[in-house]
């Protein structure tokens, strides 16, 4: 197995087998063994493993929540500074996405907490959310697409009162 490809593709599986052989290392008896924290050690590749796919989901969380305000305000002074956000988020959801986090990301779990965050945001300034879809409008493989565009794509699908956003 080639642990330099495995890492540029896929972190969290590359992180997950060095645990694994971690902990077996930390089990082998020798002068070496009491010189490396391996609790720590373990936890820290664990934590490495999955640092870059919670980034890519706290990037889309934030994109979508700045797309569900749009549609619930366009008119607000924040909405081009919004449309702004939602290209940044997603520009660099894109480019931190690997196609190995398509079996760990949930779109429908992010969408979900987005939702709920934008609707609290809304709500102190007594805005609603408008009608919006329950299920994601969004799948793994928009993120990947350079030529996606999270807000135009979205128009289709979340409608503000009977007019479509535009």
């Amino acid at each position: 197995m080639d642990f330099s490809t495995l890492y540029d593709e896929d972190t969290e599986t590359w992180a997950e087998l060095q645990v694994v052989a971690l902990r077996r290392l930390a089990c082998t008896p020798g002068l070496w063994a009491n010189a490396i924290d391996w609790e720590n050690v373990i936890e820290e590749v664990e934590d490495l493993g999955a640092e870059r796919r919670r980034a890519v989901e706290s990037l889309l969380e934030n994109a979508f929540v700045h797309v569900l305000k749009i549609a619930a305000d366009p008119d607000s002074l924040s909405a081009d500074h919004w449309r702004d956000e939602v290209q940044e988020f997603w520009e660099q959801a894109r480019n931190k996405t690997k196609p190995a986090m398509r079996s760990r990301i949930d779109m429908q779990e992010i969408w979900e907490r987005a939702c709920k965050r934008a609707s609290k945001a809304l709500e102190a300034f007594d805005r609603a959310l408008p009608e919006v879809p329950e299920s994601c409008p969004y799948s793994f493989d928009n993120v990947a697409d350079d030529k996606f565009d999270p807000l135009r794509d979205l128009r289709m699908g979340i409608v503000v009162g009977r007019i479509p956003l535009e």
